[in-house]
């Protein structure tokens, strides 16, 4: 395995991750520049939008903490390079795991086990990069279609197109979180721990705006924390 782990970390791999990365990276820092750009046409000021930006950094300081847990694993079976551009590309280890482990399986190994050689870890690799490319092709064909499809189904009434988002967001959460709440587990813990936290923080936030700001991401990290003791 460490034979097999000094050629996935070669320079050539991390070469490639860095030119993947950088591109994320620019892809990232223009979206954001848009966002400002275009923030007056939806009636948000430049204030509204670094207070946004700020809440996003803190809300993501949890999920990143999980993925750098999981991204330890998947560098000490197929390498850091190809965790890194996946991780940058997806950002969810547990799917890239999960893939790699599909690659793996496909040959008739285990990921990281035994008869798991240089073939087994190109598979992998290759399970990796084609499990996203559904992901990016759906937003490619898709993405610039969705105004059509909210016009039709909320039409130009601002009241329901804000109920229709609110209800989205909450089925969706829902879906995510429902399966850790049939059985007892750590996952379970985290997930009403991070919604007795969400709601606590949110009645504080009526005598502390500044709190709203940061409620989702603090949310996360005691669920977190809680989950952890649990697991």
């Amino acid at each position: 395995m460490e034979e097999l782990l000094k050629i996935g970390n070669a320079a050539p791999f991390w070469g490639c991750a860095a030119i993947s990365v950088s591109i994320v990276a620019l892809l990232a820092l223009r979206y954001v520049k848009l966002g400002y750009k275009f923030a007056g046409s939806v009636g948000l000021d430049r204030a509204a939008c670094n207070r946004a930006f700020k809440s996003g950094m803190i809300s993501a300081t949890g999920p990143a903490i999980a993925q750098v847990i999981v991204i330890l694993a998947m560098i000490s079976v197929v390498g850091g390079p190809i965790s890194w551009i996946r991780l940058s590309m997806i950002g969810s280890a547990a799917t890239e795991l999960t893939a790699a482990r599909t690659g793996a399986a496909a040959c008739g190994v285990e990921l990281g086990g035994a008869g798991y050689g240089l073939n087994q870890m190109a598979v992998s690799w290759f399970t990796m990069s084609v499990n996203g490319c559904g992901w990016l092709l759906m937003v490619w064909l898709f993405t610039h279609r969705m105004d059509k499809v909210s016009d039709k189904i909320g039409g130009t009434d601002k009241a329901w197109r804000a109920i229709l988002t609110a209800t989205a967001s909450i089925g969706l959460y829902s879906h995510m979180t429902s399966p850790y709440l049939v059985t007892f587990s750590g996952r379970t813990v985290a997930a009403i721990i991070g919604a007795v936290s969400m709601f606590v923080l949110i009645q504080l936030g009526k005598k502390h705006p500044w709190i709203k700001d940061y409620s989702l991401g603090f949310a996360i990290i005691a669920g977190l924390i809680c989950g952890y003791f649990f697991m």
